[in-house]
């Protein structure tokens, strides 16, 4: 029992300490299942300011490869050479994936209304 208690303590702490949601997500795809045994986990959120239900299209490695070698490729780089460029590129690989983010309608099927309820 204080074995299950201070797992959960962890898993809390874990997904509590990301900084961003598309890390908030990913961590408890990764925490979940592991610690409840299911397969993987399906995870909706809701903008409590816009009351906007939406999901996180993770990236799979393939594509942030693919994703990286092409924003160099528009830059004219073939590797990083600064910091400063670094950076650039963190800030626009961050925003590509808020495009990944796909919104559902407000009140529109089960989950909308569990939600509305």
């Amino acid at each position: 029992m204080q074995d299950e208690a201070l797992n959960v303590i962890k898993i809390a702490g874990t997904i509590c300490n990301q900084r961003s949601k598309a890390a908030l997500v990913n961590s408890i795809k990764t925490v979940l299942p592991q610690f409840m045994g299911f397969e993987e986990v399906g995870l909706v959120l809701r903008d409590v300011k816009t009351n906007q239900i939406f999901s996180i299209n993770e990236l799979q490695q393939e594509e942030k490869e693919e994703w990286y070698k092409e924003e160099l490729k528009s830059r004219g780089l073939t590797k990083v050479l600064d910091k400063n460029t670094q950076k650039d590129i963190e800030l626009a690989f961050d925003q590509f994936k808020e495009t990944r983010t796909i919104c559902y309608p407000h009140g529109q099927g089960i989950t909308g209304i569990v939600l509305e309820s």
